[in-house]
């Protein structure tokens, strides 16, 4: 019974792997879903998730400031947070937490690089 469920599982797989240059994200579910497809089928990981997965990790290095140890971390997503609307400003608790010197300019670049991850695909 298993065997039959993973076929029909695969040949759903092979629809859902089709993506195109329009594609940015899947709900969570169904990204979810295609990743367990992928990783119980053996099938190829589509290019467009592979170069999702690059912008993803470059954000976040911005965000969290892999260049500076880690040192703005706080304010940097409090940055992102504040430019997104969600704060009223990137102020942490502790003086000593700031955005590290490059890091606003390393966040202005990959907002205007992937506006599709950081909320800003829209805004134009």
């Amino acid at each position: 019974m298993r065997g039959e469920a993973d076929a029909e599982d695969c040949s759903l797989a092979t629809a859902e792997l089709v993506l195109d240059d329009h594609y940015l994200y899947p709900g969570l579910d169904a990204f979810f879903a295609m990743v367990r497809t992928i990783a119980r089928t053996g099938a190829p990981i589509p290019a467009a998730l592979l170069t999702r997965a690059a912008e993803l990790t470059d954000a976040s290095s911005a965000a969290f400031d892999a260049a500076n140890t880690f040192a703005g971390s706080i304010a940097g997503v409090n940055e992102i947070l504040a430019r997104e609307a969600l704060l009223a400003g990137n102020w942490c608790l502790s003086d000593h937490e700031r955005l590290s010197s490059g890091q606003a300019a390393e966040i202005d670049r990959v907002t205007a690089a992937y506006p599709a991850i950081t909320g800003s695909a829209g805004a134009a």
